[in-house]
């Protein structure tokens, strides 16, 4: 089995925090014997060229071969790079199944974010707002969209939404103040 598995960070840099997750995803594939086709970069503005020479080196990959599906372990913001996008729209056009894990969609709790006023701030807001609307746009050409939890669901309204639990050891813990 093949798969492409596609991060918004640098995997092997650091597998703590935030890292965590994706790094821990890459290792469940390794362990059922899949062979892995990385793309591993962050979206930062700094390391956009970067990204973007990764994004070309699978499109180019992708003429030779075709992976089984594509898993794609989001970061905590919206996708920012076009290439991006194009390289969603891609792997539906070349009918690759393809998963989106949808970490944080803090953007839907407005009440909850602390309010900065001024101008720039306005237009920061409102430019995460636009690639938050671009992101779900995309979203809705992937087979499936996981979730932390099923309760995530109610706040979207994509075709195929899953619960895909955290990529965390197992731990027998029992919370005796609700199992009361």
């Amino acid at each position: 089995m093949l798969v492409l598995y596609i991060t918004y960070i640098d995997l092997g840099k650091n597998d703590i925090g935030s890292k965590l997750r994706p790094y821990k995803m890459y290792k469940a594939f390794l362990n059922l014997n899949y062979k892995v086709k990385i793309l591993s970069a962050a979206q930062t503005l700094k390391n956009r060229n970067n990204r973007i020479t990764k994004i070309k080196e699978i499109e180019v990959w992708l003429k030779n071969n075709k992976p089984n599906f594509c898993y794609i372990e989001s970061d905590y913001t919206a996708i920012r790079f076009l290439e991006d996008y194009k390289l969603i729209k891609l792997l539906k056009t070349l009918n690759i199944p393809t998963a989106y894990f949808y970490r944080d969609f803090d953007y839907k709790f407005p009440d909850m974010k602390t309010s900065v006023s001024g101008l720039i701030n306005n237009l920061r807001e409102l430019f995460i707002k636009f690639l938050w609307f671009k992101t779900n746009r995309i979203l809705n050409k992937v087979d499936i969209v996981y979730f932390p939890s099923k309760y995530c669901f109610k706040y979207f309204d994509f075709e195929d939404m899953r619960a895909l639990p955290p990529a965390s050891e197992i731990i027998n813990y029992i919370d005796k103040e609700y199992t009361n």
